[in-house]
């Protein structure tokens, strides 16, 4: 889509179909937020390391936060 001149639809297509991907309701908006830095990082880097390393960042951090509070609520 972006090389036939459609580059907003391919952008929010993709973003919006990774959030989806993800299966989860409640997370669609942020996730497609996610999605479009993501895609921005690329555009502007022309380097798919940049958007994975952010991904995985991203998910780390959100593990650690899943971990903290059930450690937190376990009352370790």
């Amino acid at each position: 889509m972006k090389q036939n001149g459609y580059r907003k639809l391919a952008l929010w297509g993709t973003s919006l179909f990774f959030a989806v991907v993800h299966a989860n309701l409640a997370l669609i908006l942020p996730l497609t937020v996610l999605a479009v830095i993501l895609t921005f990082l690329y555009e502007t880097t022309n380097n798919l390391l940049s958007p994975i390393i952010t991904h995985t960042l991203f998910n780390g951090l959100n593990y650690s936060f899943l971990i903290w509070q059930k450690i937190h609520h376990a009352g370790l």
